[in-house]
């Protein structure tokens, strides 16, 4: 089977919950999510492998497809099974509209599970 994703966003005022679900995942894979305000900030970040081969995750989120450097909003600092770290308000700016995510598990045929909660605006 193929990678697949499917992100879904909801809001509530200016609070945005992201949910992707990862079938298929492997390293380098990259799910896109749409819609997004072109700045905003990132408060907390949950991926866990629910899945497959695949024993960790390294999820980073950028505001460009494969994004490095400064496109890089935040970044996992250690693989685990389960990463959940909360932020003290990352503040993103990325003009079109989408952000990128990256599980980085480190097997292929995994399944991945990834929450975002986010703010919009600064």
């Amino acid at each position: 089977m193929a990678y697949a994703f499917v992100t879904t966003v909801t809001r509530s005022g200016e609070d945005i919950h992201i949910h992707i679900a990862e079938t298929d995942a492997a390293p380098g894979d990259e799910a896109t999510i749409t819609g997004m305000p072109t700045l905003g900030t990132v408060l907390r970040q949950t991926c866990v492998v629910t899945g497959g081969a695949g024993v960790t995750v390294d999820p980073v989120l950028t505001t460009s497809a494969a994004g490095t450097g400064v496109d890089v909003v935040v970044s996992n600092d250690v693989a685990a099974g389960t990463v959940d770290t909360a932020y003290p308000e990352v503040q993103w700016e990325g003009g079109v509209g989408s952000l990128f995510h990256q599980s980085n598990v480190d097997a292929g045929l995994s399944t991945v599970t990834t929450v975002y909660l986010m703010r919009s605006g600064w």
